[in-house]
Parts: C-alpha cells; structure tokens; sequence
C-alpha cells in the first residue's frame, strides 16, 4: 500500500502520468478507499484469520503464548503503530470478549473493533502521510525534500489529493454522534488528524503556485475542503447551482477549521491582482470564490467563529463581540469561541495573532479588489462594443470578402465568435463577482464616472483618495468603513460645500467688499421680483430660454442645524428659485478683462460709459441670438420633464 501511495509522488515519467479517463490508478484509489473507509455505514470484511492483540502481557492468552522465545508470539502480533484516533484504546480487544484461536476464521460478531479498524486506520495514515506531509516545511515524507527545497506539487498530486478529500468529506459525513458500528470514532476524528496538514498544504500551495489558469485545480480542491456540507449523501449528485443555504448545524465545523477559511482566503484574493481579469478563466475563479462565500448563512458562521478570536480569552462574562451576529445560546456561544481559539492555537501556535477578514483592514483589500474587477469588467465590456461595430461595418460591406476569405480558407469568423463567447463569459462572471462579495462583505458597489471621456472607478478603488460613502437622506455619508479609511489615512476626506451657494466662502480670486456689495444688490434685486422671476424661468418660446441663460438656476443646499442636547447635528434641505446673482461680477479676473476693454476702447476714443453701453449692447445681442438658435435646435421639452417644478414656496415678500 506504501509503494502504491508513493507511485503518484515521484518525478513524472511515461508511467505515472494520469491521462484522464484512459489511467487506472485513480480507478484502484476510488476501490481502495471504498474498500477500507466505507460511508454507507458497513465496515471492511474481517479477515480469513484472527489476529492476536493483547492489551496487556498474559491477558487471553495460554501460557506457551506467554512464552517470550514462542516463534508464533512475534508473528501473530500487531506491530506498534501511531494511532490516528484520539482515543488509541480502540485499538486494545475488549477483555470479555472470547477469542478463537489464531489463523482459524472468526464470526464478525466475535471480532474486536480494534481487528476492524486497525486496516482502515492504517491505510488512512499512509496517504496522509505521504500525499499532503510533502507540502509542509516541517514534513516528515520519505518522499519530500528539505525545508529549502520543497518541490512545486504537481496538478497529479493535487488531482488525488481532491479525490481523498472528498471520499473523507463522505465517509465522516455517514458516522453520527454515537458508536453504532466500529468505525464511528475513527470517522470523527478522520478530519480533525489531517486539519494541521491540510492547513499546511494550502498555505504553501497558495503562496508558490503560478499566476495562470493552472491554479484553478488548486483553488477547487481548497473549495471542496471547506465545503463539507456538499458531500452527505453519496448517492445525490452534487450541483454547483444548489441554492440550499448553509444550516447552523455546521457552526461547529467552522469553528474548529476558522483559520482554514480565513487565513488561507486572505493568501488568496491578494494574486487577483497580479492576474488578467479580462481572461474568462481568471474570471471565473473569482466568481467561484464569490459564489461559495456567498452561501446563505456560511458568512454568519465565518462571522460568529472570528467573534471567538477577537474576544481572545476573555472570560464567560465578557462583552459580546460586534462580529457575532448569530442567535446561539449562550453555552453554545461559548463553545463556538472555544474551538475557534483551539484551532488558532493548534495551527499557528501559542502567542499568534488573529486579524478577522470582515474586520476593516482586509475589507479593504477586498474593495480594491472590486475596483479592480470593474475596470476589468468595463475593459471587457468596451472590447465587446468593439467587436461588435466591427462586426456590423464588415458585414454592411457585403457579402463578397466573406466570400473571398471562405475561398482562401480563412478561419477569422471562428475566430471572432470564439472571442466575442470569451468576453461574454468574462463580464458575466465578474458581474455577478461584485454582486455576491459586495454583499457578503458589506461594501459599496464601486462607482463609475466618466471624466474626460474616460469611465473610471472612483469609489473604494486602487488609487482612489476617496473614503467608502453611500446615499442616504441627508446626501453621501462616510460608512463606518469609510471612517476608518479616514483614520487610517488611507483615504482624504471628502470636503464639499454644499451650503448655500450665494453665500459661499469668498475665495482669493474675488474682491472681498465686492462680493458682499454686490450679494446685497442680488438680494434686494430677488425679493422685489422673485415671481416673476421664477415665472419667466418657466416660460417657453425664446424669452424663457434668454431667462435661463442670464438667471441663476434652481438649486438646493443643505443647512447644519446643531443639537442643543449635545446630540449629532442634523442637515435640513432648503432649496433657491430661479435668481439674479451678480457675484460672477467681483471675481478679480472679470475685472481685469473689463479693465482692459475700457481701456482699448478710451484710447480709441470713447468715454467709459459709452463703452459700458456698448458692451451691454453685444452681450444683449449674443444672449438673443443664442435663444433664438436653441429654440430652433434644440427638441420641445417632454412633458415628462419635471426639473421646472417647484419643491417649496416662492420666497418673495408682498408689498402692499
């Protein structure tokens, strides 16, 4: 059974190369493993002669098998061997039990467990041994090389690897809480004796592994890992499309393996940005990450198992963790916490510290990576535009250079529906990619603008100065992530005014006793005429459009009313009707155009008045013709359009 495990290990030549479908190695695995390790609740046949296991010297035995010289005592017996189980009395025959004598066939009913499970337990430690030791540092494989030389696993390896894991997902899946055959114990503590090697296996493959498509071999048997709850029953096919959430039951799972979640998921989503999202397979393996932690229920378990680590070892009493966001009981809780505190002791070893990934550093990382995968997506989209006008004008051409290129043997339509499949796939998967992590981790979607011409990713992006915000009654506010952006100094805050903007803070470029002469002018100016101001705005036909080319337009603004409780302070919207504004007319660059003007047209000759007139006179006669030619242009407003009407009162004051 050794050299059959180590068959697979060895440098690849003609011989141990798995071809799929035509090998038979995993063919004689899938036998083995059925054989030894069963999971429809039987156990392996007994053998045609009993063993003899004493537990203790002279226990069962007659007095020549006592004898230290007997030949036969040193052949019937069991080599030492380390148990996998937690409990290695298994392996010791009950005392009652009678025993036939050696190499006669036994009645299974008579057969110790430990006859019945030494063989199972046995083939169990070799393949561990000798197929996931050969990834850890600290291995102890006859087949590895040294620390310093540990050699790339190769996707055969890794094949069998994924094989085993699933065979032990199913055959600890089919035991229960209670010993009904003798194989129950040894399928509790199956996972549990290979988590340290596992979590070995994945740390190093993650962190030596390519960046191509070849990784996705990797990443499936690390999904296939965590996702014990796809292999229960044996007999029903398992769908990557099944929607069925994640049950409580399974909380306990999570705890005991947290680090094999998170830990070995931040090694993870940190190579997505050294890859080609724009390629349909990277694409994909993203949307496989997001689609199994995107499972109803599996983020809540991942949430109340960190929420022990956070704690640390606080004591029963301590203040519950803002993480835990399930209803356990209290005593359940406290066992949630203790396995996951026993599974980071027992993996890293005592003194390590647990960073949880729905904390903010790491979902920040996670928001980059959303960035990142829109602009991919974006890139992905606009090729496909591309590809698609191309199309059109090839085809509006006729159908002779098709005709030609067929003639020739040209293969380029192929070609571009191959291509053009690529793209659809790729922005299928990273669509529904920042759907589901946006959820589970609680993100802003990432907002696109197009500045210049050019559509950019300016919310929680690589590179983006701007904190984590979203809409709420009161306009953008900073979410409690966007705050510790903030903090951090990983992000500038946003500062915008939105007051009122007639009394906005006066700037270097404007002359400050102008500003405020000028805005008492607008104000008297507003109040005597605000009707009809406001009518004239709403008015169709070419003076309504010579109103909206002179007026102020209608805006709103925000106002910060302080709490006198000492509360948060609260905005109140506010909104301004059409208006005059004068302003523009104190900016200090405005005043040197018009200084200049004044004095070109007074060394031709004219006084300062007479060139104010004149200049009054062209701007009249620009500002008419301008409405004259968008009345003539521009399309009838629809009567859908509502940006004319009114949200508050007229602020005007009657005058009798």
């Amino acid at each position: 059974m050794f050299t059959f495990s180590v068959y697979i290990v060895q440098p690849y030549t003609l011989d141990n190369r798995l071809v799929a479908g035509e090998s038979l190695y995993p063919y004689i695995l899938e036998d083995y493993l059925s054989y030894y390790l069963p999971c429809d609740g039987t156990t392996p046949p007994p053998l045609p002669f009993q063993l003899s296991l004493p537990s203790s010297p002279g226990q069962g035995l007659s007095p020549q098998q006592q004898m230290p010289d007997h030949p036969a005592s040193s052949t019937l017996n069991t080599p030492a061997r380390k148990s996998l189980l937690r409990h290695p009395s298994l392996l010791s025959p009950t005392p009652a039990t009678p025993r036939p004598s050696p190499m006669t066939p036994a009645p299974a009913s008579l057969l110790p467990s430990g006859d019945q499970t030494w063989r199972s337990e046995t083939i169990l430690s070799i393949f561990s041994s000798v197929w996931l030791t050969q990834f850890s540092a600290t291995s102890s494989s006859p087949t590895s090389a040294t620390s310093s030389e540990l050699p790339i696993p190769v996707s055969d390896t890794l094949k069998i690897v994924r094989m085993l894991i699933k065979h032990l997902h199913y055959f600890s899946n089919s035991g229960g809480p209670s010993d009904i055959t003798p194989l129950d114990q040894l399928k509790r503590a199956t996972l549990p004796g290979v988590k340290q090697q596992m979590y070995s296996l994945f740390k190093y493959i993650f962190g030596h592994w390519p960046h191509d498509t070849s990784f996705r071999l990797v990443l499936e048997t690390w999904l296939s890992f965590i996702q014990p709850w796809r292999y229960t029953d044996r007999g029903r096919p398992v769908a990557d499309s099944d929607p069925a959430p994640v049950d409580g039951r399974w909380q306990g799972w999570v705890a005991e393996n947290i680090l094999l979640y998170s830990e070995v998921l931040r090694l993870l989503l940190p190579r997505f940005f050294r890859m080609d999202l724009t390629a349909s397979k990277n694409a994909y393996m993203l949307f496989r990450i997001a689609k199994v932690f995107s499972q109803p229920g599996l983020s809540d378990l991942i949430r109340s198992a960190e929420a022990g680590l956070e704690r640390g070892g606080g004591g029963r009493m301590a203040m519950p963790s803002m993480l835990d966001t399930s209803n356990l009981a209290v005593e359940d809780r406290e066992g949630v916490y203790s396995a996951a505190r026993a599974c980071l002791l027992e993996l890293e070893g005592q003194g390590a510290r647990y960073s949880p990934v729905f904390g903010n550093e790491f979902r920040q990382t996670v928001g980059e990576l959303l960035a990142s995968a829109e602009r991919a997506n974006d890139a992905a989209s606009e090729t496909l535009k591309e590809i698609g006008a191309s199309k059109g004008k090839g085809e509006a051409d006729g159908t002779l250079v098709g005709l030609i290129q067929w003639m020739l043997g040209g293969s380029g339509g192929s070609q571009d529906t191959q291509e053009v499949e690529e793209l659809r796939k790729t922005v299928q998967h990273l669509t529904s990619s920042l759907g589901s992590l946006t959820e589970v981790f609680s993100l802003a979607i990432p907002r696109r603008e197009d500045v210049d011409g050019v559509r950019k990713v300016v919310m929680g992006g690589r590179g983006s100065n701007e904190p984590e915000m979203v809409e709420s009654d009161n306009g953008l506010v900073l979410t409690p992530h966007g705050r510790w952006q903030v903090v951090q100094g990983l992000a500038k805050p946003v500062i915008r005014y939105e007051g009122d903007p007639d009394i906005s803070p006066i700037t270097h470029g404007e002359v400050v006793w102008l500003v405020r002469a000028l805005y008492q002018a607008s104000l008297w100016l507003n109040r005597r005429w605000a009707v009809q101001l406001h009518t004239a705005w709403g008015r169709g036909g070419v003076w309504g459009r010579v109103a909206r080319l002179v007026l102020a337009p209608p805006t709103h603004y925000y106002t910060v009313v302080k709490s006198i409780s000492g509360g948060p302070a609260s905005r109140q919207l506010h909104r301004h009707n059409a208006r005059i504004s004068l302003r523009s007319l104190a900016s200090k660059k405005v005043l040197l155009y018009l200084t200049v003007y004044c004095a070109l047209f007074m060394l031709a000759g004219y006084s300062i008045t007479s060139s104010l007139t004149i200049l009054l006179v062209l701007i009249s006669i620009f500002v008419l013709a301008t409405a004259f030619i968008q009345s003539l242009t521009q399309p009838t407003p629809s009567l859908l359009d509502t940006s004319d009407l009114v949200l508050g009162e007229v602020e005007d004051k009657k005058t009798n």
